[in-house]
């Protein structure tokens, strides 16, 4: 709902279409994962809950990305 609420303004703001893909299920990992594995030039957005860094916490050597390395702030 958050992201669906941002998109229009971020759209105004960068003059370029903002498209919001919902992706369930994984407790977020599978999302992270497509985002980690993304091309890495900008156009690629991660809107998660504290799960991501739970995860990252609780179980790092079963996630297929590295929570801090793979991802840029």
């Amino acid at each position: 709902m958050l992201a669906r609420t941002l998109a229009p303004k971020l759209s105004d703001m960068w003059g370029k279409p903002v498209v919001v893909e919902n992706r369930t299920g994984g407790a977020g990992t599978l999302q992270a994962t497509t985002v980690a594995q993304a091309t890495p030039d900008g156009h690629t957005l991660l809107l998660i809950s504290a799960q991501f860094a739970i995860g990252a916490a609780l179980r790092p050597a079963s996630l297929p990305y590295d929570a801090v390395k793979d991802f840029a702030e």
